[in-house]
């Protein structure tokens, strides 16, 4: 299916076969940030789910998902960036 094209084919079969880092990877690949987000998140991989929603342009939402992360620098920074600094501040 990632040779014909079909990329969400592609992507739902490996998250079927259990594979979800490998199908949000692909998503990565061609563009689809916000599908690739929504997947890394449901397979707790935040990190990456919150990295795909920065390249989404989704700040807030990246920040949320740091948080969930415990990436507290990370999600500071961003809520910092977007004027949020009480927020920003609870975190660092």
């Amino acid at each position: 299916y990632k040779r014909g094209g079909e990329v969400d084919r592609a992507a739902f079969l490996l998250e079927y076969s259990g594979r979800g880092a490998e199908a949000g990877a692909l998503l990565m690949s061609v563009g689809q940030h916000l599908q690739a987000a929504a997947l890394f998140e449901k397979h707790r991989l935040f990190p990456r789910a919150a990295s795909a929603l920065l390249r989404a342009n989704q700040r807030e939402r990246a920040a949320s998902v740091y948080e969930k992360a415990e990436a507290w620098e990370d999600a500071a920074k961003i809520y910092a960036s977007l004027g949020n600094l009480r927020k920003a501040l609870q975190l660092y």
